[in-house]
């Protein structure tokens, strides 16, 4: 049985753009494929055609523009081409997720960096439920990427809507190291079955 924090991980690592050869793709999702896999070839093909419009924010059926998409899979050129079209850095999934949020998820620093360039980013902002970028990275074991989140400021300890910290998860995913940087930086050590029997607010 997956422990509560693992089924989130899987969720967290696991959204792809349609593939390649489904059929009926308009423009906009054919956009979107070719972020998701770093096509900037057909990127700029499309972005370029007088013949057709895309919208380099138009989300697909899960709210995420391409941007989120090239983000996730760490593409940093199809990331950078679509912001000089004028992406919006800030936009958001229909979970609240944003191109940051899935950067450090993945542990793509310099794709984090290249989003805080082009706009004012707010580290600590979460999605729906509550996890903030910093909470994606601790999950995911990305330790560059927790390091990078808290020079900018992040809060170490901003939890999930179930109470559940960024130290706990790395706690839970056995990264020591990723747990005593967090601690370093002020985390509080909650024990998990305490968190579970406990939560904040009950």
């Amino acid at each position: 049985m997956y422990h509560p924090i693992t089924i989130n991980l899987l969720v967290l690592v696991c959204f792809v753009a349609p593939m390649r050869g489904a059929p009926s793709l308009t423009p906009n999702e054919l956009l979107s494929r070719a972020a998701s896999h770093g096509d900037t070839v057909e990127m700029r093909r499309l972005m370029t055609n007088g013949s057709v419009v895309v919208e380099v924010d138009h989300p697909d059926d899960k709210g995420r523009p391409p941007l989120l998409h090239a983000a996730n899979a760490g593409h940093h050129r199809a990331v950078k081409m679509l912001l000089e079209a004028g992406a919006d850095p800030n936009a958001r999934g229909h979970d609240g997720d944003t191109a940051f949020f899935w950067a450090a998820a993945s542990g793509h620093t310099h794709i984090m960096r290249t989003l805080l360039a082009a706009e004012d980013i707010d580290t600590d902002s979460g999605d729906v439920q509550g996890r903030t970028p910093l909470f994606a990275a601790a999950c995911n074991g990305r330790l560059s990427a927790i390091k990078l989140l808290l020079d900018l400021g992040a809060d170490p300890d901003t939890p999930d809507y179930r109470g559940i910290s960024p130290v706990m998860c790395t706690r839970n995913l056995g990264c020591d190291k990723c747990v005593r940087v967090l601690r370093t930086a002020g985390a509080v050590n909650i024990d998990w079955m305490e968190s579970v029997l406990h939560p904040l607010g009950g």
